[in-house]
């Protein structure tokens, strides 16, 4: 997505227009990731995942709508959603990782969890690489959409399996260092 979004943009503002461009997400990224964390423990975890990835679904085909109709400023808008996702989905992932698996799973998991990571990159370069010898800049788009259909159908299935780990909130600052292994 931000590939893509960023493509668009320099082909429409040229590189020029990036600086300020990411000059001025920097202050939406602020609010953007304090009025996450406002929520994220409101909801439930899987829950706002499946919300980040229908949001990436309807967005995703709205923008790609606007593109078609040569809406001014929709590159813009492209590349604001595309940069407002990635963080989004950076603080959802682990706030849903972190959820699923208590400390010693989470350790254990970490480097499958990158391994996931890349191979879903290099799929993911496979993919867009086929897509772009076929299909114009703004097509890619659409390659998006059975993508994130899948994710939210799959956050459904792991929300009905799996349960939340419960939050161990030490009673005391003393508590919190009273655990073997930890030099107070």
């Amino acid at each position: 997505l931000s590939t893509i979004a960023v493509a668009l943009f320099v082909a429409e503002q040229g590189a020029a227009g990036l600086p300020p461009f990411y000059l001025g997400f920097a202050a939406i990224a602020i609010l953007l990731s304090f009025g996450l964390s406002s929520i994220i423990d409101r909801a439930p975890k899987v829950r706002l995942a499946q919300i980040t990835f229908a949001g990436l679904l309807v967005g995703t085909a709205a923008l790609r709508l606007l593109l078609a109709l040569e809406v001014p400023g929709v590159s813009f808008a492209l590349l604001a959603s595309a940069t407002a996702f990635e963080i989004i989905f950076d603080i959802v992932f682990w706030v849903v990782v972190a959820a699923y698996l208590d400390a010693f799973e989470f350790r254990r998991a970490t480097p499958l969890v990158y391994m996931a990571f890349a191979l879903g990159g290099a799929a993911g370069g496979v993919v867009g690489r086929i897509g772009a010898g076929a299909l114009a800049p703004a097509d890619l788009l659409l390659l998006l959409l059975p993508a994130a259909a899948l994710v939210v159908a799959q956050l459904g299935a792991v929300g009905s399996r799996l349960r939340e780990v419960p939050e161990h909130h030490p009673d005391s600052a003393d508590e919190a260092f009273d655990r073997p292994g930890l030099v107070a």
